[in-house]
């Protein structure tokens, strides 16, 4: 964090409360720190000083977040505290030895699809289950698939999203996803409790079924924006992890700035993501959105 050297992380309480400890360690640029006694389900973040207030920020490597994503704008420092916290993950889960499915390219029969989209409005998924990841291997949507030949399910955008300031300001939301918080962590929103093992079950399921999952992934810009726009993460910890112009944000995406795989940390942070998606979730491939942007 070359940008902010006083960097602390957060450790939350139930009752909102905090404790803070010193990342007091460093090796090759990465301040760390050990802590005994963390377990799953522990809330954290980092916080740091911004105009003379301290100002959370979200861990770029986050496996999953309490809750769906909001703010009011205009975002601001003590707002900044009402995000939802990162959370600690449990990495076990059981996959009852479900092979991944092994299908030629030239044999896939792909349906891309938006998981909230495909069955909000079925009447013949269970009520609990529209709308969620689960409702994605409910039976009458297993039976959809079957019906029609489908054995590759590509999601659009399942990261964690944050809308943008001008549909937050107009009571609206980021319906579609492509705009990421954090890269790592399953949205929330598709959720009914935990997003992490219902993401896993939903895709186990599909494995159980012989259907593949693409990830659809946005890995060009993050949500915060330009140069005036919220401070969630990268900002805070390194501007280098954006191209620059100047004295502004490349927005080569439209979307305010322009994330910069030439720089090692940045690209770290993708390809550690993708090994995210891949080994703990069992996900088989991946669509890059606005790919050519990432060279």
């Amino acid at each position: 964090a070359p940008a902010n050297r006083d960097i602390l992380l957060a450790l939350f309480h139930a009752d909102g409360s905090y404790e803070t400890h010193q990342l007091e360690h460093e090796y090759a640029g990465v301040k760390h720190t050990h802590i005994s006694g963390i377990h799953a389900g522990q809330k954290y973040g980092y916080l740091i000083q911004l105009n003379d207030e301290l100002h959370y920020i979200s861990d770029p490597y986050a496996r999953a977040l309490e809750g769906p994503l909001h703010y009011a704008p205009p975002f601001d420092s003590h707002k900044s505290f009402d995000l939802p916290k990162c959370v600690v993950t449990d990495t076990h889960f059981d996959w009852q030895n479900v092979a991944k499915p092994r299908i030629a390219r030239d044999e896939m029969m792909l349906f891309e699809t938006h998981v909230k989209g495909l069955t909000q409005l079925n009447p013949d998924v269970e009520k609990a289950l529209r709308g969620k990841y689960l409702g994605l291997v409910s039976q009458p949507m297993l039976d959809f698939y079957r019906q029609q030949n489908i054995n590759t399910l590509q999601l659009l955008p399942i990261a964690a999203c944050m809308h943008e300031p001008h549909l937050l300001e107009s009571g609206k939301v980021n319906y579609w996803g492509y705009n990421p918080y954090v890269f790592m962590a399953p949205d929330p929103r598709y959720a009914s409790k935990d997003a992490v093992n219902e993401l896993k079950t939903t895709i186990r399921e599909l494995h159980r079924n012989g259907i593949q999952v693409i990830l659809d992934v946005v890995y060009n810009h993050t949500a915060e924006g330009g140069t005036n726009g919220p401070l969630f993460n990268l900002k805070a910890l390194d501007p280098n992890y954006y191209l620059h112009h100047g004295d502004h944000y490349a927005n080569y995406t439209g979307c305010g700035n322009t994330v910069d795989l030439s720089n090692q940390a940045a690209l770290n942070l993708v390809m550690d993501t993708l090994r995210c998606w891949v080994e703990e979730y069992q996900i088989d491939g991946f669509r890059f959105d606005l790919a050519a942007t990432l060279g």
